[in-house]
Parts: structure tokens; C-alpha cells; sequence
């Protein structure tokens, strides 16, 4: 099964490409060409799955950010974007289509792509992230706050496609008040 993983982190120093992940010599800047400028139609569809990172050992294929520059935001968040996520979706019937976004409330595109996808992991620092934070971060992604029966069931559906991941957990320090809920 096919993973598309694509970085469309524009808001960030570091990109997926940055981490070792590929043997493959020709990515010497993995970003000069990517997501960024397929979406902006600066390279074609060839160039584009050319400039893909394949990853050794594992069947994972890195979509690297491209060049960012100040209509990068727009483009993410774009039409374009939902296109190319049907697209690498449909290529393979069984592939998962995973996008690296930049931080929900630093930039209004992540907000954007979250209409686009069917499941959305939203990752915070257990060391740093506050129940606040997550609270202000779930109520720019649910734009159903208060009203009638039917935006409660449209609130209900939108929570039932959103899970966490919680990173830079230290066991030792936990106090065991973990709680899994399907």
C-alpha cells in the first residue's frame, strides 16, 4: 500500500526532506521542486512524481514543499490542492494520501486542506501544548459552535474525523491518566 507524504509545511525552516529518509543522490535540495511548484504549474506532472523522494525499505513517497514564496499559502489552500489530493488518492486504489501541514493556528491554509480530507491528526507537544491551545485549535477547524439540533449532528460528524497524536511524552513522569476512546 502506497503512502504519499506530502510537506506542505511553508511556514517552517525545516522540511520532511530535511530528515534522512531516502538513498537517493539527485536530492541533493529535495526542495527546489515540489508540491509548491506543481501547484503554481512551474513544473509539469512528469517533473513533478520525478522530484518525489522513494524511500528506501518502505513503501513511502515524499512530496517535497518546493519553492515558497508569498503566493505559497494560497496555493495549498487551493483548488489545485484538492485536485492533486484526488489524484494521488485515485493513482492506487488502497494508497493513503498523509499531508504535513503548517500549525493549524499560525496559518489559515491548514484550515483550509482540513476541508479536503477525509481524517485529521492534529499533533501537539505534550511538554508545551496547553488543553487551551487544542480547545482555540478545535474551534477554528469546527466552524459548527451553537445552534439548532442539526449543527449539533454536523459538530458530531466533523469531531468523528479528527484524532491526536501526542508527541515528546515522558512515561516516567506520567501519572497513568491515559485514556483511549474509539
Amino acid at each position: 500500500r502506497p503512502v504519499f507524504l506530502i510537506d506542505s509545511s511553508i511556514n517552517s525552516s525545516k522540511s520532511l526532506s530535511d530528515y534522512s529518509m531516502h538513498d537517493n543522490p539527485k536530492h541533493d535540495n529535495p526542495n527546489a521542486y515540489g508540491l509548491t511548484d506543481f501547484l503554481a504549474r512551474r513544473i509539469n506532472q512528469q517533473d513533478f512524481f520525478a522530484n518525489c523522494i522513494r524511500c528506501k525499505d518502505i513503501p513511502l513517497i515524499l512530496i517535497p514543499r518546493g519553492t515558497i514564496d508569498s503566493s505559497s499559502a494560497g496555493l495549498i489552500s487551493g483548488t489545485e490542492m484538492q485536485n492533486l489530493i484526488s489524484m494521488l488518492s485515485s493513482l492506487v486504489s488502497d494508497s493513503i494520501v498523509i499531508i504535513d501541514t503548517p500549525p493549524i493556528l499560525s496559518c489559515s491554509a491548514s484550515v483550509a486542506i482540513s476541508e479536503f480530507v477525509d481524517k485529521l491528526a492534529i499533533v501537539a507537544d505534550a511538554s508545551t501544548t496547553t488543553a487551551s491551545l487544542i480547545e482555540t485549535a478545535l474551534s477554528v477547524l469546527i466552524p459548527f459552535t451553537q445552534g439548532s439540533q442539526d449543527v449539533s449532528i454536523q459538530r458530531q460528524k466533523y469531531l468523528s474525523k479528527i484524532g491526536f497524536i501526542l508527541n515528546n511524552t515522558n512515561p516516567h513522569d506520567s501519572t497513568g491518566k491515559f485514556m483511549y476512546c474509539h
